[in-house]
């Protein structure tokens, strides 16, 4: 039998009434840009069925000026709050098998900071939850490969199969085909 591919509608916002109108209207996914910082969002996850990402920002958009401090471990700053939001959705009643958490590459962090976040991704599996990267051609790349947008791809590409390799759950990406081939391929090549 062919099974029809029903593809899931994410909507990235950190305003509790954005999401409720979206989910309103066919998504399935909420991904908070503010990570919980709006109490109502927490009321809607109580009063909604859906799945949620949870993910770190220090501002959005993305202010260049609000980063996190350079001389801290950026993995353990961001694993502290990431236990205490896991630990405000627990106390509320939310089941965690509906939480998502994205690192948020590029949100806050030096180029370094998001380096360094992909480089030990596995710390984060500690946390029971699934993990989601959105590295795709993120300006974090530019000093490797210009500003050229294009040139990023294969940055990416190189970055996906790494993490893929290493166990995240979700990757957020532009370049679906190539990405698709590649994790095939890659996939056929270990077994």
């Amino acid at each position: 039998k062919n099974k029809k591919f029903k593809p899931k509608i994410s909507i990235d916002t950190r305003h509790p009434e954005t999401a409720r109108y979206a989910l309103d209207h066919g998504a399935d996914i909420i991904n908070d840009v503010g990570g919980l910082t709006h109490p109502d969002m927490l009321t809607l996850l109580r009063e909604r069925d859906f799945t949620y990402v949870l993910m770190h920002s220090l501002s959005v958009p993305a202010d260049p000026k609000r980063i996190l401090p350079e001389n801290i471990d950026p993995v353990l700053e961001i694993k502290a709050w990431l236990t205490t939001k896991l630990e405000q959705l627990h106390s509320a009643g939310i089941d965690l098998d509906r939480i998502i958490f994205d690192p948020g590459i590029g949100f806050g962090k030096t180029q370094e900071q998001s380096l360094t976040l992909l480089k030990r991704i596995r710390d984060f599996y500690t946390i029971p939850v699934r993990v989601l990267v959105g590295h795709s051609r993120k300006s974090f790349l530019s000093p490797f490969f210009g500003d050229d947008v294009s040139q990023r791809d294969a940055a990416t590409l190189a970055l996906s199969l790494n993490l893929a390799q290493n166990g995240v759950d979700i990757l957020r990406v532009h370049d679906i085909e190539s990405h698709t081939t590649a994790l095939k391929l890659n996939k056929e090549f270990k077994s």
